[in-house]
Order: structure tokens, then sequence, then C-alpha cells
């Protein structure tokens, strides 16, 4: 016996085809899933039955939070609004105009309206209006560019405005939906929350055994009411989707026992009970009761909102609160029954064809997007078809993530070596029309200027050459430049102004060697030198910018000239090689810098140009921003 179970697990696990193990291990798992399952279908029953009210408890307790969170962001909203400097100063102020003009009250002014946009499109709110008494009128008339203000009596009509009149101790109110006007519902929110605001050393709190006329008189010092909308779609929503099913009804009812809002309005009028009445007949808050409601029995129980007067009432029939159950142990018992039989059904045509399926997968599996093989984790020897097959696969994969790496480094050598010989073709016509000014000068007995023209051509060559270096800063870039202008203007009689606005956040920056001095020798060649007059303005500015799709930063380079401009036709041939211009080979140079930085970045990189005919030409660099 203790010879017999290392033979038979070495049977089934390396000698066995694969079909027949398919069918050793299904019968061994339908006979262990059929004895585990019998047993746990039966735990499930018992427990569904046992939790059902349990369960129905914790959804009421989740609806509530959601409900809270909802309730305390309109909160937080009317806490930021309400502590902001400009409004607290605008309501305790007594020379309202006075104020108003102050340069320190536009300040606080500007602030107040940027953080009630950003609030409006950000929260849950979707209007914040604040209503001013006829004593802050002016405030309504100096800031008529918006609507946020409005006067108080826009409202006076609404139900909400009528209880801060009879309950002058009140200082805010959650307002169901009849709270509102008209013009509330239909243009700013169906729901709202609203502050009184007193005004300063006012108190709010009504002397006992006060009379209309005094309520009346403690209305006028609450000198604005602050109102943030919003939309009962949500709060509806976190009803519908916690309700039990037909029959059940999640409904909200304020301490004025008005119903705020309800999954079902009907079943919320018939299961509705009075606010104060709903703890004594519930008795606890943590556990549904049954009652009878109207000779139907029903489970019930609430949860209060915190921060507002809502209360959360849940009615649940009591014939219905074990369906959802009884339906779910049903479907239980069908999905598995069909389980075994489809695995009965299918067990020999997958099992037949399993073979067949894997040798055909030594010679076709899959490669992954970057081309590789996708490696199969390792596994101990075996004799079989799968442990063969892992076996040369995996050697073939290691082989083809060594190949594909000698090719994308062998790719990326290719592509240095292009931009490289790109580079180093320097237009040496600029040399040589140089040396002749430099000789001329020395011919004419002007030697200091010839001096200066060596020095200028040494400093440019030392920078456009860069040590050999293949990138440099834009500040370089900038210097080298410079001295390019310099050695014009020697040559053409100081025609040439040459501007450079460039933020230093920018200097650092990096980008390949000699791309800005061939597009100034083609804007002061082709550009102003053509012109009758042979003078001009070159102007270059830089600056970032980010990809709101991508989030990548590009460093834009602009340099623009005031010459004759280039023709619509030929403005299209410059980036694609086409003849020179006036027969030099500016026109490479620009060519082969774009095809530089397209080698480099990608097709979204390059030089990109601008022109209008007699007026001059913009070119635009466009690449990655690196430091």
């Amino acid at each position: 016996m203790m010879r017999f179970f290392p033979w038979l697990w070495h049977r089934l696990s390396r000698e066995l085809s694969i079909r027949s193990k398919f069918l050793v291990v299904n019968l061994l798992a339908l006979a262990v899933t059929a004895i585990v399952s019998v047993v746990i279908l039966i735990q499930v029953r018992r427990a569904m039955t046992v939790n059902a009210v349990q369960s129905e408890r914790m959804i009421i307790t989740q609806t509530a939070n959601t409900l809270e969170g909802t309730t305390e962001t309109i909160r937080t909203v009317m806490s930021t609004v309400a502590t902001m400097p400009f409004l607290s100063r605008v309501s305790s102020t007594e020379e309202v105009e006075e104020f108003l003009g102050r340069t320190q009250t536009a300040i606080f002014a500007r602030d107040f309206f940027q953080t009630v946009q950003a609030l409006e499109r950000q929260s849950n709110a979707t209007a914040i209006r604040i209503y001013v008494n006829d004593d802050l009128q002016a405030v309504c008339d100096h800031y008529s560019f918006t609507d946020v203000f409005a006067p108080v009596s826009l409202i006076r009509s609404s139900y909400w405005y009528g209880i801060f009149a009879g309950q002058p101790g009140r200082s805010s109110l959650f307002c169901p939906s009849f709270y509102l006007t008209n013009r509330e519902k239909d243009t700013l929110g169906d729901l709202a929350y609203v502050q009184k605001i007193m005004a300063f050393g006012v108190s709010d709190a009504e002397p006992a055994g006060a009379d209309a006329d005094g309520a009346a008189n403690a209305l006028k010092y609450a000198n604005m009411y602050i109102a943030v909308y919003f939309d009962s779609s949500r709060i509806g929503q976190i009803l519908q989707e916690n309700r039990h099913g037909n029959g059940s009804v999640y409904y909200l009812v304020n301490s004025r026992d008005n119903l705020v809002l309800a999954s079902d309005e009907g079943l919320a009028g018939l299961y509705h009970m009075d606010y104060a009445g709903i703890p004594e007949a519930v008795d606890s808050r943590t556990d549904f009761r049954q009652i009878s409601v109207l000779g139907s029995e029903v489970y019930m129980a609430y949860r209060d909102i915190t921060g507002t007067d809502w209360r959360l009432v849940c009615c649940i029939p009591a014939d219905s609160i074990f369906r959802k159950e009884q339906r779910l142990f049903t479907r239980i018992i069908e999905i598995y029954l069909a389980v075994i039989l489809t695995v009965l059904a299918f067990h020999l045509i997958l099992s037949d064809s399993m073979t067949k399926r894997l040798s055909y997968a030594t010679q076709h599996i899959g490669v992954r997007q970057d081309g590789q093989l996708k490696k199969l984790p390792e596994n101990e020897k075996s004799s079989d078809e799968i442990g063969r097959l892992m076996e040369a696969y995996n050697m073939a994969a290691m082989e083809n993530v060594r190949l594909l790496k000698e090719q994308e480094e062998t790719k990326d050598r290719l592509q240095l070596s292009e931009a490289r010989a790109l580079q180093a073709q320097i237009n040496p016509h600029f040399l040589y029309n140089m040396l002749d000014m430099i000789n001329w000068l020395n011919v004419s007995g002007r030697s200091e200027e010839a001096s200066r023209a060596i020095q200028s051509l040494s400093r440019f060559y030392k920078l456009a050459l860069a040590g050999g270096k293949f990138m440099t800063t834009l500040a370089d870039e900038l210097q080298q430049l410079e001295a390019y202008v310099a050695l014009q203007n020697m040559r053409f009689g100081d025609r040439i102004r040459f501007y450079i606005d460039v933020p230093d956040a920018l200097m650092d920056c990096t980008l390949p060697s000699l791309v800005l001095q061939p597009i100034v020798e083609n804007a002061i060649l082709h550009g102003i030198n053509e012109k009758e007059s042979k003078e001009g303005d070159v102007v270059l500015m830089a600056w970032e910018e980010t990809d709101p799709g991508t989030h990548m930063t590009d460093l834009v380079i602009t340099v623009s000239d005031n010459g004759v401009g280039i023709p619509e036709e030929r403005l299209n041939q410059i980036l694609d090689g086409g003849p020179p211009q006036a027969g030099s080979g500016t026109n490479i140079a620009i060519c082969n810098t774009h095809l530089r930085l397209q080698l480099l970045y990608g097709p979204s990189r390059g030089l990109s140009f601008r022109s209008v005919p007699g007026e001059g030409t913009e070119v635009e660099v466009r690449v990655p921003k690196m430091y």
C-alpha cells in the first residue's frame, strides 16, 4: 500500500496521455464538487434566511452614509462661501458704497467670485446665490456683471423665506423642492441649503413672547441669505439604487413632517409616518422592526442624516424581504446543474482536441505587441506533450528577446548616425564670405575691424561646433547667433537688428547644435537682404507649451523677420528639399535641420513656416523640453 500511491501518482502525472488526465481530473473534480456543493448550499440557505434582515440593515446604513456625504459636500460649500472675508465684511459694514469702492475690497471680491465659480464647477452644487436686503442693494448694483448677488425681493414668495420669517431664531434650513419658487427650480436647482447672515452686532434670537411685528422687526436685521442649490437627481438615484425591489421604498422626511424625496412617492404616501413618531414606532435604530401599516406587515427602519433635519425611512413588505435570497438560491442550483451538464457534454470533445491544439501551439504561440515571444512559466521536466512544448518554446523565446534587443540597439545607432551626418552639412559659403571680408579689411588697412571679425568668427565656430558635442543649451545657441549676426552686420554695414526675448528659466534647455543658425541665416539673406532698403529686424522668442492630452511639454522657439516674405507656392517646398532660393544652399540647411529634429523626436516635432509676401516670415521650432 505504501508503494501503491507513489506509483499511482507517477502514472497519473507523468505517463498518462493528456486525454486520460483530463478524464481523471474531471471525474474527481465533479465528485468532490458535488459533495462540497451540497454541504455549502445547505449552509448558504440557512445563512441567507438568518442574514436577510441584517443585510438590509447594512444597506440602509450605507444609503444614509452616502446621503450624509452628499449633504456634507453642500454644507462644506456653504461654510466656504459664508466664511469668505469679502462676504463677512460686506455683511458687517455700515457704509456699503464707501466699502465697495476700496482697492482692498476689489481684491477680496475677486477671490470671492473665483471661489464661487470654482465651487459651482467642481462640487455637487448647481448654483450659489446670495439674496441681500434693501440696505445692501448697492452690492447688487456694484456687481451687476454677475448674478451671484440678487435682491431678496426675488424670493419673498418662497416657502423657505416664510419659514425664516416665522422662526427668527433659525439660522439655516435644508429645503425640499416645494419650498422653492418656480424660478429657483427652473434655473438654479430643485433642492437648496439656505443660511441666514445677520447684520453686525444684531442677535438673531427673538425675545420670548415676541409678536408678529417683533418677528418682522427681527427679520430686517437678517441682511442676506446664502442659498446653495443642488439637484435632487443624485439623491433620488441613491434612494433608487439601494431599495430592496418592487413593493419597497426609501423616503426622506424632514422635521416639519414634509416629504423631501422618495424612491416611489405612491409607496411613500402609503407607508408615511410622522417624523416624531418614527423612533417610537420602530423602537430601535439598529434593526428592522416588523410593524403593521394599513393591515400589511412591513419591515421598517430609519436613520437620521447628520447635519440636516432629514430622516431616512426604509419600508419593505414582509412577504418580499426574503424573495431576493430565494431567487439567488434557486439561481445557484440552476447554474451548478448547468455547469455539470456542460462539463459532461463537452468533456470528450475538449479532451480529444487538446493534444492536437498543444502540438499546434509549438509552432504558433503568439507574439507580444513589442515583438517578443511570450515566455511560458518554467516547470519541472516531464515526458508529456506540455513539458516538451514548454522546453522548446522557452528556448526560442529567449533567443527572440536577444535578437530584438540587438535590432533595437542597431536602429538607435543608425538613427543617431543619420542625425550627426545631417548636422555635419554646414554651409561653407558663410565661411568663404567671412574670409573674403576679413581679407578686404586687412587690405584696406582696417586691421582693428579685421581683428574683431576674426574673434567673432572664432567665437561663432567654437559655439557652433560645440566641442564635438551633439547637444547644446539654448543659452549657448543664442550666444552663437549673436556672434553670427555681428559678423553679418560687419559684412552688410549694421543693417540687421537682432532681438532676443527668452525667459531665463528656459536658458538651460537642451537642443541639437546648429538648429537656429540656418533659420537666422535664411531670414537675413533671403528675407531682409532682398528688400530694397536691405535692412530690417530679426526677432527670436521662446516659450513652453504642454499638450493637455499627453501632458508632454515642448520648447517652442520662433524666428521672425520683416523681410520680403515667401510666396505660397514656394512655402510648401522648403521642408521638402526643393530648389534652393537664389542659388544658395540655405534651403538645404533648413531641410536638413527639419530632418534632424524629426529623426530625433518624431514627426510631431521640427520646423513650420508662416509667411506673408511683402511683410515677413515666421519660423517655428518645436522640440521636447529637456534639461
